[in-house]
């Protein structure tokens, strides 16, 4: 690599943090890091659910109590040395049973202890400086950018549990970009910039969102507790600079949904809310009969900077878009219908509150790869994991051809992207180790080297393990938030926000795979596919086979 390590690293960390924020589908899939305050805040929860006998928690206590350990007995426990007033945790917690795992027990009041210390200012602060030491202490190794990859993550995972839309985040990744572009200090630019956009401090919204009952009934009643009345009288009563602009938007004799009282990190913070709010009473409006259109638009007024802002509805709509779907043919290639209702499931959670696009998304993974209603050995997580490093595979080809495209190495043919990439990787792999490097594609070329250590060893299965190991803790958590947290959805909306990127991209990649494989038995085609990669992952561990031709049996399908 042409650039010094330390420049190198930084880029790396800024290119995966806006891959992180981007809407679009895996990569693969999303975060490595759910963030530590997360797991507190998981067990936390479920010691409080184990007490009232909402749910039976005590395998699912032993797995995330294992995790919290792992975390602070790491080889790079950042933790104990950030806090070391609570280096002590970790030991006690090996002591830490799950039977009365209530408020008030040793190990909750551990945990909790613990996450209240953590849940200030300093943790998001400390975690940052980590970072940026470790930026300028990186080489360039897998190893190196495995824990840059942790960390980013972890970073981004904090944000969205100080309650950060993905909006915030990437308003702020982009000012971080050009204060890094001008001083050359990552932590400085990271800081200053959570800083500038009032990071952590949760504030008061204004929302107003336009109504049209068009069954011409009065708009200024009441709606299932949300106060209706004209536009005009609320926009004047702020006396915002761009009151006249905002009219434009909003009829002033329009009336609008009010909700004067919005505690939230952001502007797009507060349209989720309001939007998750606002469509309950709607749904409840149209039950009585009345006939109304749904909202596109949300004025949001900021009491603290006085700013106003026009937003669109729904919020940020989640990607579920599954590769291929556009060549799909319902009648034809689905002759049971099992692939297209699990489309309409899809289609669903696309624009639905974070708690029912979690119903929404494990319907359709149940329907597709979860066995038959008695059959509760296969689970549906499991089995897309195992199919996720069949489809991984090819896509990180994909995916690295663009860049190379993107780097100037020329053009791939439509169609055989995964050929031309792979020839490029065969005969001139230095040239595109150059070209990405001279590019300043940090991630680009961290991916060229995760493949090319692929080759005839323990690399591939080493990478397969852990791919499998994230998505199956992915798919545990959104089948622990449908059963549990769906039910308690203010309090548990970090975790609804922090996972659901990731299941998302994980059931539209597999859709995706079995809408190619144009099969009824989606579930057999799944565990087939997944035992290819276990097979072939093994064949180069054994050194029977090497890249590109030991990859044939995932690239070519």
């Amino acid at each position: 690599m042409s650039s010094p390590p330390e420049q190198h690293a930084a880029l790396f960390v800024l290119q995966r943090w806006r891959e992180l924020c981007g809407g679009a589908g895996p990569w693969w899939t999303r975060a490595t890091e759910v963030g530590v305050r997360l797991r507190l805040a998981e067990l936390r929860d479920l010691s409080e659910a184990n007490r009232d006998g909402a749910v039976r928690v005590n395998g699912v206590v032993e797995k995330l109590l294992n995790e919290v350990k792992a975390l602070l007995e790491s080889e790079d426990p950042y933790l104990a040395k950030r806090y070391p007033e609570i280096a002590g945790y970790a030991s006690k917690l090996k002591h830490t049973s799950t039977k009365g795992f209530v408020p008030g027990a040793l190990g909750p009041g551990l945990l909790k202890a613990f996450l209240d210390h953590l849940d200030q200012p300093e943790y998001v602060q400390g975690l940052v400086a980590h970072l940026a030491a470790v930026v300028d202490s990186a080489g360039h190794s897998q190893v190196d950018f495995r824990r840059l990859d942790d960390l980013v993550c972890q970073l981004d995972a904090e944000l969205v549990y100080n309650r950060h839309s993905r909006s915030w985040r990437e308003a702020v990744l982009a000012e971080v970009e050009v204060r890094y572009a001008k001083d050359g200090s990552l932590a400085n630019a990271i800081l200053d910039t959570l800083d500038a956009h009032h990071h952590g401090r949760v504030r008061e919204f204004v929302v107003l969102t336009p109504l049209t009952d068009l069954s011409e009934e009065s708009n200024t009643a009441r709606l299932r507790g949300i106060q209706v009345q004209p536009a005009i009288e609320i926009i004047r009563e702020w006396a915002p600079e761009n009151a006249d602009e905002v009219l434009k938007t909003v009829s002033a004799a329009q009336a609008v949904s009010h909700f004067p009282n919005v505690e939230a990190a952001d502007p797009d913070a507060a349209v989720r809310i309001v939007d998750k709010q606002l469509r309950s009473a709607v749904g409840a409006w149209r039950l009585m009969g009345r006939k109304v259109a749904d909202p596109t638009v949300a004025v949001v007024y900021d009491t603290h900077t006085t700013k106003t802002h026009v937003l669109e509805l729904p919020s940020e709509p989640l990607e579920v878009r599954p590769p291929g779907v556009e060549q799909w043919r319902p009648g034809e290639d689905d002759p049971s219908g099992r692939l297209n209702d699990a489309l309409d499931q899809l289609a669903q959670a696309r624009t639905a509150p974070p708690q029912t696009a979690f119903v929404d998304l494990w319907t359709a993974a149940d329907a597709l790869y979860g066995g038959v209603a008695d059959d509760p050995g296969w689970h549906a997580g499991d089995v897309m994991a195992g199919l996720g490093q069949f489809v991984y595979a090819r896509d990180v080809h994909l995916w690295l051809a663009g860049r190379a495209e993107a780097a100037g190495l020329g053009a791939a043919p439509e169609g055989g992207e995964v050929e031309w990439i792979v020839s490029q990787l065969t005969s001139d792999a230095p040239g595109l180790d150059k070209a990405l490097a001279d590019a300043g594609d940090a991630i680009g070329w961290a991916r060229f080297k995760l493949i090319t250590a692929w080759d005839g060893g323990s690399g591939l299965r080493n990478d397969f393990d852990r791919l499998v190991n994230r998505l199956v803790s992915v798919c545990d958590r959104a089948y622990l938030i449908r059963n549990f947290a769906v039910h308690r959805a203010e309090v548990r909306g970090p975790a609804l926000e922090i996972v659901l990127p990731a299941f998302a991209g994980l059931v539209a990649a597999a859709v995706g795979h079995s809408l190619a494989a144009k099969t009824d038995d989606t579930l057999a085609d799944a565990l087939a596919a997944g035992l290819t990669a276990r097979s072939v992952a093994y064949d180069f561990k054994a050194k029977r086979s090497k890249a590109p031709d030991g990859l044939e049996p995932m690239l070519s399908a």
